[in-house]
């Protein structure tokens, strides 16, 4: 069933999907009322949803809040009804360049490009960094039936540290047929939310707004007919990799923000998970524009920065690593995400999905049509090795390279054809890069002392693209 409903809300970016025909009714939650539309699903099976779209759930992180914690949300006059009808602002950005459409190929596969391309429209107009908003989509119900109470899930988005929005994700056809409340949302992003400002271990504010919109769903969700005790997190991607986070983070210990996650593609043992040096890229950032390179004065100093100049900063990091993401700040991240493990209290159902393969879309056109070469196989391999293990010496990356070529020449037995090649290239890239990471996620969470009761369950999606 999830399954089902999770690839539904994930072609909502392909589909025509809803047609406008009336206000919804009036919600009051704690800043004040608000009224969104409904929306009908593009199907004649699907029941109407009431959507309420561009609602804050903090503060907007400008001026002396850039680089902070996220504050309250707004309220407005109790007799007014705030009209919630649009898409709030997108978090700022810089998405990659894909208008030469062969030099993207370069970098992609097709069928990659072309998604892109129909993504980035929604990404890159209305910017600002007033953009932490949230969407909530929840079926229309009958009058006379009473209270009723329906599962909820929180989408958190993925593709990058840098880029994205929640608003693209239109959860309408997944909350009709699934009977549950969607959410989706915007969370800071890139130099804006990931950015070492401060040596005290205040940081990660992309994760602190997530944790701000948690808060946010717990006291006001049942407005939307949502159960706050019956709350999952779906992440995907990079969005996978922080619901694992925040699932570790002692800041979710304490308080019962939500009782299941879904990760679909990601994990946070994956190596590019986490920044592994934020200091040196504080340096290169406060270096870009003239700022200090002590944390006492570079916060100060980056929020009188014009926010274009900020995120068209250019940082150099290692291949196949996160220049910008979440990292160990003491505080919400207080460890290594594999020590965090067998730290945490709390129990939380967990579901995982792969598909067939993760590292299709990530190759180069032109290797997905004519496959590799032996040299082009080795150094894909050894630069993957290299960037798994940064402090090996040259001659232990040899024996892996070796090891791993033979591991996997021996399981498929296959030869050194091109097609071949690429076809043990991309296992590699799979196993490396996503599914060893998110097993080894559920293994150890799984035989957690305190996780003996938790069910993990796995889905796997075979993708549609074909090599043979």
């Amino acid at each position: 069933m999830v399954g089902k409903e999770l690839v539904w809300l994930l072609l909502a970016l392909y589909l025509d999907p809803v047609l406008l025909a009336r206000e919804s009714r009036i919600v009051q939650v704690r800043q004040g009322r608000l009224q969104g539309i409904i929306i009908e699903p593009n199907s004649p099976k699907l029941g109407a949803v009431e959507a309420y779209l561009g609602v804050a759930y903090a503060g907007a992180p400008v001026g002396p809040l850039r680089f902070m914690p996220p504050a309250a949300p707004p309220s407005w006059p109790q007799g007014s009804i705030k009209k919630v009808q649009e898409y709030g602002p997108v978090c700022p950005q810089v998405v990659p360049d894909l208008t030469n459409r062969q030099d993207a190929l370069r970098y992609m596969s097709e069928s990659r490009l072309d998604y892109l391309t129909r993504l980035f429209c929604h990404l890159q107009e209305n910017q600002s960094e007033d953009c932490l908003y949230l969407n909530i989509y929840t079926p229309e119900l009958v009058t006379g039936f009473g209270e009723i109470k329906l599962p909820v899930i929180v989408f958190l988005h993925g593709e990058s540290y840098e880029w994205n929005s929640g608003n693209p994700y239109d959860g309408s056809v997944l909350a009709s047929h699934g009977e549950v409340v969607v959410v989706t949302m915007n969370y800071r992003l890139g130099v804006l939310g990931f950015l070492k400002t401060d040596s005290q271990g205040m940081g990660n504010h992309g994760l602190l707004d997530i944790l701000a919109a948690l808060y946010w769903i717990q006291e006001n969700i049942s407005k939307f007919n949502g159960d706050r005790g019956c709350v999952t997190i779906m992440g995907h991607g990079t969005g996978a990799a922080l619901t694992s986070i925040l699932m570790l983070s002692p800041l979710t210990q304490r308080i019962d923000l939500f009782q299941r996650v879904i990760l679909l593609s990601g994990s946070g043992l994956g190596a590019s998970a986490i920044v592994r040096d934020p200091d040196e890229i504080s340096r290169q950032v406060g270096e870009a524009v003239g700022c200090p390179r002590t944390f006492q004065a570079l916060k100060g100093c980056l929020q009188k920065v014009d926010v274009k100049t900020l995120i068209n900063i250019k940082v150099d990091s290692p291949q196949y690593s996160t220049p910008l993401g979440p990292y160990i700040d003491g505080n919400t991240i207080p460890d290594t995400p594999v020590n965090l493990i067998n730290q945490r209290r709390k129990q939380v159902d967990m579901m995982f999905g792969i598909t067939r393969s993760e590292s299709l879309h990530f190759f180069p056109s032109k290797f997905l049509k004519s496959g590799l070469s032996i040299l082009e196989k080795k150094t894909l391999i050894r630069n993957l090795i290299t960037s798994e293990y940064p402090h090996a010496h040259e001659n232990l990356i040899s024996q892996i390279l070796q090891a791993v070529e033979n591991e996997y020449r021996n399981i498929y037995d296959i030869s050194d054809s091109n097609m071949d090649n690429l076809k043990i290239v991309l296992e590699i890239f799979n196993d490396a890069r996503l599914v060893s990471p998110l097993t080894k996620f559920a293994d150890l969470t799984s035989n957690n002392e305190k996780e003996k009761k938790i069910i993990t369950k796995t889905c796997t999606i075979k993708h549609m693209n074909n090599l043979t």
